[in-house]
């Protein structure tokens, strides 16, 4: 290949060139490397050796605090009810479904009445057969009274006889005497019994016929109150049993949040206590603790504490953020939390004065998310140390490289 005259003089011009420019781009970008890391160098603190161990500190705070316990709970209402049958009986009819609505005394369920209605004509039966004996044996009694009555003025006409002479001791027995004797029995013993078996016979009888017309009335089942039916568990083919539930009512104008509370937080707790409620999607709102169950449960050991709820909208099994505040302070002097060291059931802070570390004990109160309130030999404005507590102790040499505004 020929290439012309001017292209070699060309080409060595431009050779030139890159070995002047090069260098100066070679110096710059060492320059800018270089000072990209001397502005990362003055991010960090000053090397411990130099002056001590580098500390940040912020002043000491005074303010409101407040601080609560945090839970999540569940909405559900205050009013609940698992309808179920009190007699063994098939479902024959379901008036409800899950979302209806229901009024006091609103027919829900309709039971299999057949078994039920026979066992009631037997009952009724029953008395009818105790109520006659029982008249049976009211008129026993009577006539055993006039019997009596009878056998006594003949007694008393043998014993005259008797002492007459007329008739002879053997005579007076069996004529006189041994009637007397058990008519005497028959009015002042066996009739009564009688009539007193009679009389509880007849009891039990309408015992039974009470219970049989209770067992019938409950082949319908109707609301307790006006509510809504949120669960519905058995339908109609299967077979109601007591204490088997097949309706669930809930009243949707009464609703709780139902927190468990660890046992450890239940001290703080009190009936009336402010409690603040937060639902998914819904602006925050306050209401008072308004039950605390007596008993824990021994597994989880917590208690089950109630707080109602007035949001719109809100319906049962919803999950809710229950704040129960259970201290306030208008006025008290206020640390980061991170600036409080413990040990031992003691804590303290560390205040920098002449460039070492001074430890100031400190007794805590109220707490909450970032910070302590703390009482000691303290005013607010006085900076504490938030960083490296691990390595401070008493009289430690350090260098403050960063100061807060505020804590």
């Amino acid at each position: 290949m020929i290439f012309p005259q001017n292209f070699f003089k060309l080409s060595s011009s431009l050779k030139r060139l890159i070995k002047m420019v090069f260098p100066v781009l070679f110096l710059a970008a060492l320059g800018l490397l270089a000072g990209t890391k001397i502005a990362a160098l003055r991010q960090l603190p000053p090397p411990a050796q130099a002056a001590g161990l580098p500390v940040e500190t912020v002043p000491v705070a005074a303010g409101s605090i407040t601080e609560s316990l945090s839970y999540t709970g569940t909405i559900e209402s205050a009013h609940r009810a698992s309808i179920a049958s009190k007699v063994m009986a098939e479902i024959k009819t379901l008036t409800v479904k899950e979302g209806d609505r229901v009024a006091a005394d609103q027919l829900l369920v309709l039971l299999d009445d057949g078994e039920l209605n026979e066992r009631l004509t037997q009952a009724a039966a029953a008395v009818d057969h105790a109520r006659a004996a029982l008249e049976q044996a009211e008129s026993g009694l009577s006539l055993s009274r006039t019997n009596y009555e009878k056998a006594s003025a003949n007694y008393i006409r043998g014993k005259q006889l008797l002492d007459a002479g007329a008739i002879a001791p053997s005579v007076f027995e069996n004529q006189y005497e041994l009637p007397y004797q058990q008519a005497k029995e028959a009015v002042e013993r066996t009739a009564p019994a009688q009539v007193k078996a009679a009389r509880a016979q007849l009891a039990q009888a309408e015992a039974g016929l009470a219970l049989a017309r209770e067992a019938y009335g409950n082949a319908t089942i109707r609301a307790p109150f006006n509510g809504v039916v949120t669960a519905v568990h058995q339908y109609p083919g299967d077979l109601a049993a007591p204490g088997k539930p097949i309706l669930t009512l809930d009243d949707p104008g009464k609703m709780v949040a139902r927190v468990k509370v660890a046992e450890a937080d239940l001290p703080h707790l009190r009936v009336g206590q402010k409690a603040t409620l937060r639902c998914p999607g819904r602006q925050e709102t306050a209401s008072p603790v308004s039950r605390i169950y007596p008993a824990e449960d021994p597994l989880t050991r917590s208690t089950i504490v109630e707080v109602p709820v007035s949001s719109a909208g809100i319906r049962p099994g919803m999950s809710v953020e229950v704040s129960l505040e259970v201290g306030r302070s208008e006025w008290a002097l206020l640390v980061p939390r991170r600036a409080v060291k413990t040990e031992q059931g003691k804590a303290w802070v560390f205040t920098v004065k002449n460039g070492r570390a001074v430890q100031v004990p400190v007794t805590l109160g109220l707490k909450n998310e970032t910070h302590y309130e703390i009482k000691g030999d303290l005013k607010p404005g006085e900076p504490v140390v938030v960083s490296d507590l691990t390595r401070l102790y008493d009289g430690k040499e350090v260098f403050v490289y960063q100061e807060g505004r505020k804590s």
